[in-house]
């Protein structure tokens, strides 16, 4: 998409006409919390989304949606595509987890959109100049879903659980620290480097109830401190809620009930939709998108900031792609312009080669279309490698569809320089499974958290972590060090070079090829009032009412 002059690219994107929400803003990137001796004390609890304002959320046929008081009551039927893999897990993020079982859990602190730490848990905090101590203050009489009062040990007891291997996505923030709780009130975060990034942890660290986590029962029944209680799970089916009646947020939730139904057929979902069956809808497929935004009796609420990359990304153990120019080769090989244009409708954007959406700290414009589509280079390159005959699997999620849309794309075009590729969609849990073993050679799936900065993806995304953790099997010396850097250097503008030099690097290296961004977004009727998000890209269904 070509842009005017002197606007961003969020911005071009708004101006498109299919596009979802079309009154995107601009969205200034996330910066870090200063290093200077913080002290928050006086901040209300925050109840903002990722969005700052209405209009960020805003579509043509939503914009007269009436502010109005919230009303209390009702029950909110909500459906999305993929299943629980792990239970009604507080510590699993992403995927079904942010859009379902985290309205269970509350979080110490909450980012604003623009990266700021607010008070919800942790009423304040004390942060050392050097950024290795960090001493929050809880908040009083919070109680758990069943009663019991939310105290330091629960805090620690939360930030040691994330380090067991089931819950890995956050176990390398938690291992920066040792905890202290001096009092029943008090919790310490003590780190021997600096750690810029602490409240990216807090952002996702939800606070579950130790009780059930430890119970025989812990796969199908959970609870936090949050603003709606499990009321049951059934696989392949749907969750259910309740309003949490003794939330420490007086007057909130809203909504008394919610049910999160579970439909695996995205086009099924979205026709429930229509004939009144449910009420909003999380993330269906793209092509009907336009369409909900010029009907006056939908809405469409976009996550802004965006995380969500769609990726190809290969085994660097398994041959050919243990060869960086045949990496290379089909990283040009990819017409990401054909599938933003075409499958997305232009709503991720024209295509790009680095993971960072518009704004992000780690963003380098400049960078970000090396790869442009070329089957010439692509033969030459895979000539250059002594790669012929090639011929293997494809693994994709079925979830988003848009990536059997890609995979179809991507095996057209490699055909025409002689490689051939079997596609093998997968659900969710073979695909885990599958990636997990690396028992894959190239795969197609969405990645996340690019919104944040790379020392936190690299420990929220296993595409991105080094070997032998990561899904890739791509380690360096070079990687490891920059990503240390990119965790424990406290000055933003020294962590910046250290983004460049990543930039570099995964556009050698070619082991994770990212291609659009993916919108992110819930479709809902019009009576339901005031769809927001967080930056941990949860929806807020504690501010929602129903008309």
């Amino acid at each position: 998409m070509e842009k005017p002059p002197g606007v961003s690219r969020r911005q071009a994107l708004a101006l498109v006409s299919t596009a979802i929400g079309g009154m995107l803003l601009s969205a200034c990137g996330p910066t870090a919390p200063q290093s200077a001796q913080t002290q928050v004390s006086t901040l209300q609890p925050m109840a903002t989304g990722a969005s700052s304002s209405s209009a960020a959320n805003a579509t043509p046929g939503a914009a007269s949606q009436p502010a109005g008081q919230p009303r209390s009551g009702g029950r909110l039927r909500f459906a999305m595509a993929t299943d629980l893999d792990q239970g009604v897990e507080a510590a699993r993020l992403g995927n079904a987890y942010t859009p379902s079982v985290f309205m269970m859990f509350d979080t110490l602190t909450a980012y604003d959109t623009q990266r700021k730490p607010h008070p919800l848990l942790a009423e304040s905090w004390d942060w050392a100049t050097d950024n290795k101590t960090l001493k929050l203050n809880l908040r009083k009489g919070v109680t758990f879903h069943s009663g019991r009062e939310l105290t330091s040990d629960d805090v620690k007891y939360n930030v040691l659980r994330v380090r067991e291997p089931a819950h890995m996505q956050l176990g390398g923030m938690s291992a920066w620290y040792t905890i202290d709780t001096p009092d029943k009130y008090t919790v310490i975060l003590n780190s021997d480097q600096p750690r810029p990034l602490a409240f990216d942890f807090l952002e996702y660290l939800n606070i579950t109830d130790k009780d059930l986590a430890e119970s025989q029962d812990a796969k199908t029944k959970a609870g936090g401190t949050g603003p709606f209680k499990l009321v049951e799970w059934v696989s392949g089916d749907h969750i259910s809620f309740t309003r949490n009646t003794s939330y420490w947020q007086s007057g909130k939730p809203y909504l008394d009930e919610l049910n999160v139904a579970i439909v695996k057929d995205p086009q099924a979902m979205s026709l429930q939709l229509d004939s009144g069956a449910l009420d909003a809808i999380y993330t269906p497929p793209l092509q009907n998108a336009g369409r909900w935004q010029q009907d006056p009796g939908f809405q469409v609420s976009v996550d802004d900031p965006n995380g969500y990359f769609f990726t190809a990304a290969v085994n660097v153990a398994m041959p050919p792609f243990d060869n960086k120019t045949v990496r290379q080769a089909f990283n040009y090989a990819i017409d990401r312009k054909r599938f933003a244009d075409t499958i997305l409708l232009k709503l991720g954007g024209p295509g790009q080669d680095l993971p960072w959406p518009a704004g992000a700290p780690a963003d380098e414009p400049p960078k970000q279309q090396k790869y442009a589509f070329d089957l010439d280079k692509a033969r030459s390159l895979l000539a250059e490698a002594g790669a012929s005959n090639l011929s293997f699997d494809l693994t994709f999620l079925t979830i988003p569809p848009e990536l059997g849309q890609l995979a179809q794309i991507v095996a057209s075009d490699l055909d025409k320089i002689g490689v051939k590729l079997n596609l093998v969609p997968l659900e969710t849990p073979a695909y885990l499974a599958r990636t997990a073993a690396h028992d894959f050679q190239i795969t197609l799936q969405n990645a996340l958290f690019s919104h944040m900065e790379p020392g936190t993806m690299f420990n929220l995304s296993g595409l991105y972590r080094p070997a032998p953790q990561g899904t890739t099997g791509f380690g360096s010396d070079q990687y490891t060090q920059l990503i240390a850097a990119s965790q424990n250097e406290p000055d933003l503008a020294r962590r910046k070079q250290v983004f460049s030099d990543l930039n570099d690097l995964f556009l050698d290296e070619c082991f994770v090829m990212p291609l659009a961004l993916q919108p992110v977004y819930i479709v809902a009727r019009s009576n339901v009032a005031n769809v927001k998000w967080r930056i941990n890209q949860a929806p807020m269904f504690a501010e929602m009412w129903l008309q």
